[in-house]
């Protein structure tokens, strides 16, 4: 009797908050559906066309082993500054350029292919995860401050950060001795069927959890809670409206951290492939706060290097220009397709 009492009570704030947010949406449906309607208005303007290619590209490059020859030759590289094989080098590279969930989904890809150890995985895991620059360059420097100089500052206070981050651990893990599985690589053909499968099936899982998240920043406005602190929750909850909403409102580093953090949706849409590596949601928050900090000191020096002051970069206009197109991911793109092709060439010469 006291157990099921204890239990019951226990269910109290579950069954507490499913009544307020059902109240809240009955109440506020318009405000509920104008977050739903923005949220499917930047996956289809900025998510979709900016992370569905690399997230194909990403399944591919491991599925039939593209990128083998290339990791060989960058493993003394990758060893010296992160202690991890040549074999991480995808994860690490598509993580910089690709957005947010494509560096975990690359690396869970890695682990679930005997590519990486899990010691690796957990490393790759705490540190690829970051912001694009389709992203951060356009979306947010031409398309909401226009200014393409700040969008380059964002981008390299991410990276930068996230590099730090990731020479850091490797004196924080030990290092795994683990003989080297063997793996069967996939034909081109398949490889490129379940690249698309796979990359379809993490999409839609994005697209919920940005409507999610901007549905419930919809109806943050109808709380009262305004101006600073709104823009600041926002950006916490969902980093896609939360850039907007932190545009003019917010300094510029504060702005850098939230990205650098991703948000809470990122770290939603990523949760599954940390749980696929074993990797403990505590110490991936933990490392997001970190390099969200850094981030946020980098960009301060590099504001004052570049001499961009609070008054230059805030020009918020009140329908930010969004477009999934950017010359700096197109390029790095071209080059990993290059480094493709030689790869495929190479292996014919020496068939």
């Amino acid at each position: 009797m006291k157990k099921a009492a204890k239990k019951a009570f226990s269910d109290v704030p579950r069954i507490a908050f499913i009544l307020m947010a059902a109240a809240g949406l009955l109440l506020y449906s318009n405000e509920a559906a104008k977050g739903v309607k923005d949220g499917t208005s930047l996956m289809f303007d900025i998510l979709i066309p900016s992370l569905f290619p690399f997230m194909v590209l990403s399944s591919y490059i491991v599925n039939s082993g593209a990128f083998d020859s290339a990791s060989k030759s960058l493993s003394p590289l990758l060893t010296f500054l992160f202690k991890l094989s040549g074999n991480a080098f995808p994860a690490i590279i598509l993580g910089l350029i690709g957005g947010y969930p494509v560096g975990a989904m690359t690396t869970a890809t890695l682990y679930k292919r005997q590519k990486i150890t899990q010691n690796e995985a957990e490393r790759l895991m705490l540190f690829s995860v970051n912001g694009g620059p389709a992203f951060l360059i356009t979306a947010i420097g031409v398309g909401i401050y226009q200014n393409k100089m700040l969008g380059i500052i964002l981008y390299c206070s991410v990276i930068v950060s996230s590099l730090i981050v990731g020479i850091c651990l490797r004196f924080l893990f030990e290092t795994e001795e683990k003989g080297k599985s063997e793996y069967t690589k996939l034909s081109r053909e398949n490889a490129f069927t379940m690249a698309v499968s796979e990359a379809s099936k993490s999409i839609i899982g994005v697209f919920g959890w940005v409507l999610t998240f901007s549905c419930i920043g919809g109806l943050i406005d109808t709380t009262g809670i305004t101006g600073y602190y709104s823009a600041i929750l926002k950006g916490v909850l969902e980093i896609s409206t939360g850039s907007r909403a932190c545009a003019g409102v917010t300094p510029i580093p504060v702005l850098v951290s939230l990205v650098s953090f991703g948000g809470i949706a990122v770290i939603c849409q990523i949760k599954p492939y940390a749980d696929e590596c074993k990797v403990k949601i505590k110490k991936l928050v933990t490392i997001r706060v970190i390099a969200a900090a850094i981030s946020a000191f980098i960009c301060s020096n590099l504001l004052n290097i570049f001499k961009l002051s609070v008054d230059t970069v805030i020009q918020k206009v009140e329908r930010p220009v969004f477009s999934a197109y950017s010359a700096y991911a197109g390029v790095l793109l071209l080059i990993m397709c290059a480094l493709f092709l030689l790869d495929v060439e190479t292996k014919r010469k020496k068939c």
